[in-house]
């Protein structure tokens, strides 16, 4: 590349991040070792010290700046023709050519600061690997809009929009009701009590007089005084604090989902308070559906749903993770699908079930955990544990296999593959045919014993797994996918 670097064709204009940029780029790089900042306070004044923290800050700042400056002034982006170019680089010039028809998903960020300020985080998705193939940081959101739009029309002009455009169609809208339920029933409390205890240990002496101030109180309103009472009512105390968080959380972080259907065909995601996020899918780049609950939300009757495609990551999740509907009614469930792979009806799937056999390899498996743990208690507690322990954990390690053999099953559904999976976390996993790349099937030892194998049923951006079928049905069912993704063409190139 020469010195002036390529430029952009006739009638073809460049642009440039916004100005914004530098101070905000300030901000990322302090938000980002602000823990550090933190730590050298706390460590500095628990050793008796005064902190001053201003050297790093400044080093931190600078930095930032120095980064910011140099991406500023060197970085253009131009759609020309059918292609997204951008050109970045001082001392070694990097020039990125992104074929339109290329391009996965369109994901808009902001967070809190840039919403005062009207600008977003632009991230192009491609098939290209595990991060984002182009990242913008940071454009107006009009220029961002304007952007958007002229990469998913896949021409290299932006098209004015008719008079009378087509609306929207909503598939799902999160009610407040909703997120409560999300919130309440997320994994998150765990991780928030986990903090909360290591709160108390950060405090250290301060805790017995906390916790001999819990007694007294606790003693005027029961009249008891009882250690016991005290850090079981600590410990409820702090359970009902992350649960509370936990919903809070959850509502802050998906305020006003929403999953809409352009009039293009391509789907929206929307979603957050303090950050917001903004995510363009086309449907037609799906390459598996998991459709997922706890056992919990089971039992409430709520699911989600994410769409794997062969894009890089969404929101910090697995490579082409997008959650489309994060909390879905069992009643919706069949129709939303039905709208991501059409043709798709889970109301009427005949599920096949896996090997008899995987009951005893459950079994053995789960009798030898039941063993460990009997076994640890022996020691613990006396030999007499393992005369009242080995029975009964014989008998759930039965009832865990029967129930795991129960649930384990798959289908081949209206061109789809289906595996389920989970005793608690029930999963389904959602396989278009045309989208198959690869068949496997593995054996070990004891699987060969048994005459089972498990297959792996591979796409671009994830797999299904069926474990413990009949070896001849495995085999059988490794030739018919074999032949029905080779049929689709999903092997070519430009089929992903």
């Amino acid at each position: 590349m020469s010195d002036q670097g390529p430029r952009p064709g006739q009638n073809v204009e460049a642009h440039r991040l916004h100005p914004l940029t530098v101070l905000l780029e300030i901000g990322r790089v302090l938000g980002r070792f602000a823990w550090f900042l933190v730590m050298l306070l706390v460590v500095s004044s628990l050793g008796g010290r005064q902190a001053d923290p201003t050297t790093w800050i400044f080093f931190l700042a600078g930095s930032g700046v120095l980064v910011a400056l140099a991406r500023y002034l060197s970085l253009r982006y131009w759609v020309d023709g059918s292609h997204l170019v951008i050109r970045s680089g001082i001392v070694s010039r990097q020039l990125r050519t992104i074929p339109l028809d290329k391009i996965q998903n369109v994901e808009l960020r902001q967070n809190a600061i840039q919403q005062l300020v009207d600008v977003v985080d632009f991230r192009i998705e491609t098939a290209a690997g595990p991060e984002a193939e182009a990242h913008l940081a940071v454009l107006a959101r009009d220029e961002a809009e304007r952007l958007k739009a002229e990469i998913l029309s896949g021409r290299g002009l932006p098209t004015d929009e008719p008079e009378a455009a087509p609306a929207s169609r909503v598939l799902w809208q999160a009610t407040p009701g909703d997120l409560v339920v999300l919130g309440a029933t997320s994994n998150r409390v765990g991780a928030i009590v986990g903090a909360l205890a290591g709160l108390l240990v950060f405090l250290g002496q301060e805790l017995p007089r906390y916790f001999e101030r819990l007694q007294k109180g606790l003693a005027g309103v029961a009249g008891v005084v009882s250690p016991l009472l005290a850090g079981a009512v600590l410990l409820g105390t702090m359970l009902l604090l992350g649960w509370l968080l936990s919903i809070v959380l959850a509502v802050v972080r998906n305020f006003g989902f929403l999953v809409t259907r352009e009039p293009d065909g391509r789907l929206r995601r929307r979603y957050g308070l303090l950050s917001r996020f903004e995510t363009v899918v086309n449907p037609a780049r799906i390459q598996l559906l998991r459709v997922g609950a706890s056992w919990l939300r089971r039992r409430l009757g709520f699911w989600e749903v994410a769409a794997h495609t062969a894009g890089s990551s969404f929101d910090g999740q697995r490579s082409g993770s997008a959650l489309l509907c994060p909390l879905l009614r069992r009643r919706e469930m069949a129709g939303f699908c039905d709208q991501l792979l059409p043709g798709l009806d889970l109301d009427v799937v005949d599920w096949r079930p896996v090997s008899p056999a995987t009951i005893r390899r459950g079994f053995l498996r789960y009798l030898f955990i039941a063993l460990v743990l009997v076994g640890a208690a022996a020691l613990a507690l006396g030999h007499w544990t393992w005369i009242v322990a080995l029975v009964p954990g014989a008998l759930l390690a039965w009832a865990l296999a029967l129930r795991r053999y129960r649930v384990l099953a798959w289908a081949l559904h209206a061109g789809h593959l289906i595996s389920r999976t989970g005793v608690l976390h029930r999963r389904l996993t959602i396989v278009p045919e045309s989208k198959i790349q690869w068949v496997g099937l593995t054996q070990s030892p004891f699987q060969r014993r048994l005459g089972i194998a498990s297959a792996t049923v591979a796409t671009a951006a994830g797999a299904a797994h069926i474990v413990d079928l009949a070896e001849e049905t495995a085999v059988e069912l490794q030739r018919s996918l074999s032949s029905a993704a080779s049929a689709a063409g999903a092997w070519l190139p430009d089929a992903v």
